[in-house]
């Protein structure tokens, strides 16, 4: 006989973070645009063709005002993540015995060395643990997809923040390296939008187990369960 599995509701967390997720997608594809079309009026410029200084001041303005609004989408985006992952990666201890503390889930991204693979190690936790559980009530079949989309995010997030380093400068090389850090960072918010969204789909089929009732966050999560 089954136990009888009580989760905290995370529904709420998983639809915010993917509205932040789809509105910093959009951002991603008019930078890359943006993006686009600075490396071709500067490549001009280094080639020795005429242009402008106001037209150059107009699209470094935007530049500036692009990485501003680049950085507190990366906030945002962070903040709805953490919570989500926090909460699912509780919900996931109470089907097998976790890997790292509860805690990792945040604390976890952090952390020199270990944010290099940690936060992916309990990503996949999470989608390889509801999908065992889901298998085993046969409300869904395996399927490698999950496990590519995960992979690729996390790949195409390492990526594009490595290659961002070398996106600052007037040089050939630069300009390049910022329009193509947007594209691999605009694909791997993609990645992880669909990613989240079969997540999504899991718990909503965790939820409605029927060994599974929700239960009140407990008293003592991280910071009050991030000041809910």
């Amino acid at each position: 006989m089954d136990l009888h599995r009580k989760i905290q509701p995370n529904n709420n967390r998983i639809d915010a973070t993917l509205i932040v997720f789809r509105i910093s997608l959009g951002f991603y594809v008019a930078k890359l645009i943006f993006e686009l079309f600075r490396y071709s009026l500067w490549s001009k410029m280094l080639r020795g063709i005429y242009i402008h200084r106001s037209q150059v001041f107009l699209v470094e303005m935007i530049e500036i005002l692009s990485w501003l609004l680049q950085l507190i989408l990366f906030v945002l985006c962070a903040i709805f993540l953490l919570r989500w992952m926090y909460r699912a990666y509780q919900n996931l201890g109470q089907f097998e015995r976790l890997q790292y503390s509860e805690n990792m889930a945040v604390v976890g991204w952090f952390l020199p060395v270990f944010s290099w693979f940690g936060p992916f190690m309990i990503y996949s936790a999470i989608v390889r643990g509801f999908e065992e559980v889901l298998i085993k009530q046969q409300y869904i079949r395996k399927n490698s997809r999950r496990i590519s989309l995960k992979n690729w995010w996390w790949i195409t997030w390492v990526a594009g923040g490595l290659i961002l380093v070398f996106g600052f400068g007037y040089e050939r090389f630069n300009l390049f390296c910022s329009a193509f850090s947007t594209g691999i960072l605009m694909l791997s918010n993609l990645l992880l939008i669909s990613s989240l969204s079969d997540i999504k789909m899991m718990e909503e089929g965790i939820a409605g187990m029927k060994n599974v009732s929700a239960s009140a966050p407990a008293s003592d999560d991280l910071l009050d369960d991030f000041l809910e």
